[in-house]
């Protein structure tokens, strides 16, 4: 089986890589002074998959461990890694469910159940994994992969911040564009609305003007009457006039 890079620039690289244990029934075979018959033995295996790569190298994991406590010896390995490489073998040993280190993708509430399956696929249990996801993780997330690595950084971000108080960062952004038509709709109603109060100003000032015209009409036809009744032409419509 292949090596894992066990080297001083590989190994101390931004995360840890992702381990898995399995059962394998292994085949052995007794010394020929034993009769040389074939018999199998179930031993653990570890299997490695590098953060955000789809290879996964598989080692037995009693001689692993013991590769790697002699890695963190020559100070070539972090030992909190062993740590909870170990602690994971522990917990799966005694079916147990391995411990996260950092803040659980289940107990996420910036991602849909439908991304937290996925997610686990891809066995990513920590949010601050996700955070520190490197290209080719991003790309084998697919669709929405890019949001969900940016919702993880404003959640670490955050959670060491100040006023951890921005929970949902990425759907602020998603929203934005919807505040901004939302205010073009506006002004547009608010316009329509301005152009409807002056028409309505318009028609309720049409008759007051046409009443004033009528009124006037009515005097210089009383002034001629009162012509009639004594006064010239003249003088009635000067005092219909001054009335005015």
């Amino acid at each position: 089986m292949n090596s894992i890079g066990m080297n001083s620039s590989s190994v101390m690289q931004a995360n840890p890589p992702y381990i898995r244990f399995e059962v394998r029934a292994v085949e052995k075979r007794k010394l020929e002074t034993e009769g040389g018959a074939v018999f199998y033995v179930d031993t653990d295996f570890a299997l490695v998959t590098s953060h955000g790569s789809k290879d996964t190298v598989e080692k037995i994991a009693v001689e692993w461990f013991e590769h790697l406590k002699e890695q963190v010896r020559q100070g070539r390995f972090p030992q909190q890694w062993l740590d909870a490489f170990l602690a994971n073998y522990r917990a799966w040993k005694n079916d147990q469910e391995p411990p996260v280190v950092g803040t659980s993708i289940k107990n996420w509430p910036a991602a849909s159940p439908a991304e937290m399956k996925m997610l686990a696929g891809f066995g990513i249990r920590a949010v601050e994994d996700l955070a520190n996801a490197n290209e080719e993780l991003i790309h084998r997330l697919g669709m929405g992969g890019r949001s969900l690595c940016a919702r993880a950084k404003d959640w670490v971000t955050s959670k060491d911040d100040t006023a951890p108080l921005v929970l949902q960062v990425d759907a602020m952004r998603q929203s934005q564009r919807g505040m901004e038509q939302q205010l073009k709709d506006l002004i547009e109603s608010n316009r329509v609305l301005k152009l409807q109060l002056e028409q309505r100003t318009s028609m309720i000032q049409a008759p007051a003007a046409i009443g004033a015209s009528a009124s006037l009409e009515d005097r210089l036809l009383e002034a001629q009457a009162t012509a009639g009744r004594g006064m010239t032409d003249s003088e009635a419509v000067d005092e219909a006039l001054a009335e005015e």
